[in-house]
């Protein structure tokens, strides 16, 4: 199994802007808090999986050599990413390329949108997918909703 990895995260810069940077998909920690989170790229039988530091798509059309993804892919991760919205409770959106994204809602609607979150506040990674949510008493990462 070969592994592409697509990042937003790496430091240096000049290694930025040689590294591919999309797709990757924006968590909406709280009003004006968005977390980057990058996703692997994996040839393989099909899945995917959505948790802070650890998502990726599997995929056998998936190449190394291009970064598009196949509809296929394209759809396992939306759906993935639409099981993972209703988990963990906070809205996500994937960002295809610029000016190109799609926002999943907790209703089951895919928008897409030209305009991907931006701006607010940076802060270190929040583990999206065990924490707690204010008023509730069940542990997120937990399938008991």
């Amino acid at each position: 199994m070969s592994q592409l990895k697509v990042s937003p995260f790496i430091d240096d810069a000049a290694q930025r802007q040689l590294a591919p940077q999309y797709p990757y998909l924006v968590v909406r920690i709280h009003s004006a808090v968005y977390q980057r989170e990058e996703i692997q790229f994996l040839t393989g039988e099909p899945a995917a999986h959505i948790g802070c530091k650890s998502s990726f798509v599997r995929h056998p059309e998936l190449s190394q050599d291009s970064r598009e993804l196949p509809l296929q892919a394209r759809t396992l991760l939306l759906n993935t990413v639409l099981e993972a919205v209703r988990q963990r409770r906070f809205r996500m959106c994937v960002v295809w390329a610029k000016g190109e994204s799609t926002f999943v809602e907790a209703d089951g609607s895919f928008n897409a949108s030209n305009d991907p979150p931006s701006g607010g506040l940076t802060m270190p990674s929040v583990a999206f997918d065990v924490v707690k949510l204010v008023g509730t008493t069940d542990n997120c990462s937990q399938d008991n909703h």
